[in-house]
């Protein structure tokens, strides 16, 4: 048999614990929070992302030693006791994001084509969006 393991927190008791923290404590405290939920966030994005494009283009990296999943990026500030997230780590997930429209070949080895070519598109996935929405809360 199993036994239900619980929590209790008694309110009183944080904030007991948090008055005696003294300025660097709380600083420290304050910046790791920050940090895990940030992260909390970020696997989301990766979870998402993982959704719509396949989990080894993820990790390849290009020929800058660059990765998809290196591009979302979290950053604690401390000065201003808050923190973000983006996708701006590499510039190839804005177009996961938002999509690009159909584009065409006009020309091939200098001579203009006959009939313009289909080179494709980018779906617009909103992967970044939907896992920020999830994590909200």
């Amino acid at each position: 048999m199993a036994k239900n393991v619980g929590i209790t927190i008694d309110g009183r008791q944080v904030l007991k614990m948090f008055n005696e923290f003294n300025g660097k404590d709380m600083k420290k405290a304050m910046h790791t929070a920050i940090a895990k939920s940030l992260n909390i966030a970020k696997k989301q994005a990766l979870t998402e992302l993982a959704n719509h494009v396949e989990q080894d283009k993820i990790t390849f990296p290009d020929q800058w030693g660059n990765t998809l999943k290196k591009g979302i990026r979290t950053k604690v500030f401390r000065s201003k006791k808050a923190g973000i997230i983006h996708i701006k780590g590499n510039f190839k997930l804005k177009f996961f994001e938002g999509g690009t429209k159909v584009r065409y070949n006009k020309t091939w080895r200098g001579k203009e084509l006959k009939k313009n070519r289909k080179t494709g598109h980018i779906k617009q996935t909103n992967f970044f969006s939907k896992a920020l929405q999830a994590t909200e809360k």
